[in-house]
C-alpha cells in the first residue's frame, strides 16, 4: 500500500501512465501471492474509460417564448453538463417540475399527473425544505434524491426529451447567480437524454410570463412539500449540444484462488485515485499536488 500511495505513482488517475504501472505492480503481488490469472484472459482486463470531455463548438439553446426567439450560446446563458447527450434535440414544450424529484418513501412526486413525455423538463437544483433540519428529506444533509444522476434518470424514465436545470438561489440567498462550469459536476458518460443549464433569472422569467412567481412556488413547496409542477404554455425549447469525449484504455487487475465448490466469492477495490488533485478532492486549494 505504501508503494501505491508515493509519489512515484502520482496520485494513480485514470488514464494515467502511473496507473499502468500501478496495474503491473498489483499484477506482480497477486503472482507472488500465488493467485491465479483468469484462464484464457491473464491477469489484466482492458476496457475503454472517460477520463475527460470538453464542449466543441456548437452549442446552443433556443427557447421560444410567445412567438419570440431567443437564442442562448455556451457559456453566455447556458451551460450543458459533461454527462448531457449530443445531437440537437428537437423543438419541444417545456414543462416546469419542481425539483424533479419522485421520492414514494417520502410521499412526494414531483412528476404526479404530469406530462412530460418528449418535452423538457424545467427542475431545480438540491430538494425540498433544504433549509429545514426536521424536514423528511434530509434537512441540511441533501439525499440522493438531489444528485443530478438521479435527477436526469427520474427524468428519462418519465419520457423526458431533456432536462433544463434551474441554477438555485432560492436556498442560497446572496449567492451570485453563476452556473456550474462545463466538467465540474460529476455524472455518467451520456445521462440518456439533454442536460443543460440556465440561470434563476432566466428561468424565473419564463415562469413569470405564464403568470407564477418561481420563489412563491419554491416557499410553498418547502410549506407543505406538495409538488407546484405545470406546463408552461406558450414556450417552446430546442438544444444543441456537442461534446467531445475523451478516452483511455486502462486494465482492471484480475486473479482468483480456486475453492473446493462452485460457488465464488467476488472482491473488489478501486486501485485509481484524483491522481493530482482536483475539485473533488479534500483539498481542492491544492490542485496540482499529490
Amino acid at each position: 500500500m505504501a508503494y501505491l500511495a508515493s509519489d512515484t505513482l502520482k496520485g494513480r488517475a485514470t488514464g494515467s501512465p502511473e496507473l499502468e504501472q500501478a496495474a503491473r505492480y498489483i499484477q506482480s503481488q497477486f503472482e507472488s501471492f500465488g493467485i491465479k490469472p483468469v484462464p484464457g484472459s491473464g491477469y489484466q482486463q482492458e476496457f475503454t474509460a472517460t477520463i475527460g470531455a470538453k464542449l466543441s463548438s456548437n452549442n446552443q439553446l433556443r427557447i421560444t417564448s410567445s412567438g419570440k426567439l431567443t437564442t442562448l450560446a455556451a457559456n453566455a446563458g447556458f451551460i450543458p453538463f459533461s454527462f448531457s447527450s449530443t445531437g440537437v434535440g428537437a423543438v419541444a414544450s417545456v414543462v416546469f417540475a419542481g425539483y424533479g424529484i419522485t421520492a414514494k418513501e417520502y410521499s412526494y412526486d414531483d412528476y404526479a399527473g404530469l406530462d412530460v413525455k418528449d418535452k423538457y423538463v424545467l427542475i431545480l437544483r438540491h430538494e425540498p425544505q433544504e433549509d429545514d433540519a426536521k424536514s423528511v428529506f434530509a434537512g441540511r444533509d441533501t439525499t440522493l434524491h438531489a444528485t443530478f444522476a438521479n435527477k436526469a434518470i427520474n427524468a428519462k424514465n418519465h419520457g423526458a426529451r431533456g432536462v433544463i436545470l434551474i441554477n438555485d438561489t432560492y436556498h442560497h440567498p446572496g449567492e451570485r447567480d453563476a452556473l456550474m462550469a462545463f466538467g465540474e459536476a460529476n455524472g455518467p458518460t451520456d445521462a440518456g437524454l439533454f442536460f443543460v443549464q440556465v440561470s434563476s433569472d432566466t428561468a424565473e422569467a419564463w415562469i413569470k410570463s405564464a403568470g407564477k412567481d418561481l420563489r412563491t412556488i419554491l416557499a410553498d413547496i418547502d410549506r407543505d412539500l406538495k409538488p407546484e409542477s405545470f406546463a408552461l404554455p406558450n414556450l417552446t425549447a430546442s438544444v444543441t449540444v456537442g461534446i467531445e469525449h475523451e478516452t483511455k484504455a486502462v486494465h482492471n487487475v484480475i486473479g482468483y484462488i480456486p475453492g473446493t465448490t462452485d460457488e465464488y466469492v467476488v472482491i473488489g477495490a478501486h486501485y485509481d485515485h484524483l491522481g493530482l488533485g482536483d475539485e473533488h478532492s479534500l483539498a481542492p486549494s491544492q490542485i496540482g499536488q499529490i
